[in-house]
């Protein structure tokens, strides 16, 4: 998990994560604080033996915090959480016990709530088209994430990362369970449809629009798409 001034949501996360059926033995919760200059730290020292927190001097930004985890996490499997969300107490088991039995299953992407002011619904990934998948709640093996290469310092920092694992072969699984609830609201990095269109005008710098179109729809995408070529 990175964590940057969300202290007013943390200690929910922190909650879930840690009321897991799977055994706390098993697994290890991350947390690198990016930053912070809110309650953050305060929560986090509370929380003592429960987290291994890393504390960054200064803001680097959510890929290079997210890089820091991978960096320390010992485990053979992965899964990243967003500080301003949380995960059903079965989120971490089911992913793991599909890992464990399918060794040829690289990624296992899940469904999840979206939750607003008005209530919250169910979203489900196509497993065909990555940009219906999120950055959080879904399990990948460690070992393929890096790879990858890790994060790369992009908006959408989780679909390049899953286009690389995917032009490298990797392999996925939808489990048809939703293990996290993404809370949307005014302040989440996706909120300002501005930031998003930069964003994808950036992964189509980043990328050719052929291997997105292979891997991938999305209407805000093939919108900017359009957009350029009428500019042409």
């Amino acid at each position: 998990m990175a964590a940057y001034n969300q202290g007013r949501h943390l200690s929910r996360c922190l909650d879930s994560l840690r009321d897991q059926t799977m055994p706390s033995t098993d697994y290890e919760v991350i947390v690198v604080d990016d930053g912070s200059s809110d309650e953050t730290p305060e929560i986090l020292k509370e929380r003592g033996s429960d987290l291994r927190v890393l504390t960054l001097p200064a803001n680097r930004g959510l890929p290079a915090a997210c890089n820091a985890g991978l960096d320390v996490a010992n485990a053979a499997y992965v899964m990243r959480v967003d500080s301003d969300d949380w995960i059903e107490p079965d989120a971490l088991l089911p992913q793991r016990n599909v890992l464990d039995a399918q060794p040829e299953i690289d990624i296992v992407v899940t469904d999840h709530w979206r939750v607003t002011e008005a209530g919250r619904v169910r979203r489900s990934p196509d497993p065909g088209n990555v940009f219906t998948w999120i950055a959080t709640g879904c399990m990948m093996r460690k070992a393929r994430v890096e790879e990858a290469g890790g994060y790369r310092p992009l908006y959408w920092e989780e679909y390049d990362l899953y286009l690389r694992m995917l032009e490298r072969g990797a392999t996925l699984v939808r489990l048809e369970q939703p293990v996290l609830s993404y809370r949307a609201h005014d302040e989440s990095m996706t909120a300002r449809e501005s930031a998003r269109l930069g964003g994808w005008r950036e992964l189509l710098d980043a990328w050719p629009l052929e291997t997105l179109r292979r891997w991938g729809r999305d209407d805000e995408m093939e919108r900017v798409v359009g957009e350029e070529l009428t500019a042409l």
